[in-house]
């Protein structure tokens, strides 16, 4: 599932192949370019990418939602593994850094929802019946058993 073969899709079915409606899609990557473009200028200098940054989206989605092998995905894009597997990498350290995807930490969570009370627990034994063992029938099975 190449860029070329993706982008003039249909909206219905690009969101069946991607997982992500189109606008969602075009937004993620607009935060990724300005991202690199504001904190990872070097990445420009260095050795060119054979990939779009689409295409090493698409990689990612791919990992993550269809739980393909690198090595499948590899020969799809004609890439070795190890060069799909710093692109993940690579994708997902920049998604994690990008502040419009930042979930709440637990503490901003919880701290406006939690009450402060008491909690009572009953931790009262009970006996639990078990079974008896009857000698007559334990008698009798190693009897049958002998013979």
């Amino acid at each position: 599932m190449k860029w070329d073969n993706i982008k003039n899709k249909k909206d219905s079915d690009f969101r069946r192949m991607t997982g992500f409606k189109r606008k969602y899609f075009d937004k993620i990557m607009i935060e990724i370019i300005k991202y690199i473009n504001k904190y990872l200028p070097d990445l420009k200098r260095c050795r060119p990418c054979r990939l779009c940054l689409q295409e090493q989206f698409l990689i990612t989605i791919m990992y993550w939602r269809e739980y393909r092998s690198m090595l499948h995905i590899g020969m799809e894009f004609g890439l070795s593994e190890s060069a799909i597997s710093r692109t993940i990498t690579k994708i997902e350290n920049i998604l994690k850094n990008i502040k419009a995807f930042k979930l709440p930490d637990r503490k901003k969570l919880t701290k406006g929802s939690v009450k402060k009370g008491f909690l009572i627990v009953d931790s009262t034994e009970v006996r639990i019946e078990r079974p008896k063992k009857n000698k007559k029938k334990v008698i009798r099975e190693k009897n049958v058993f002998i013979h």
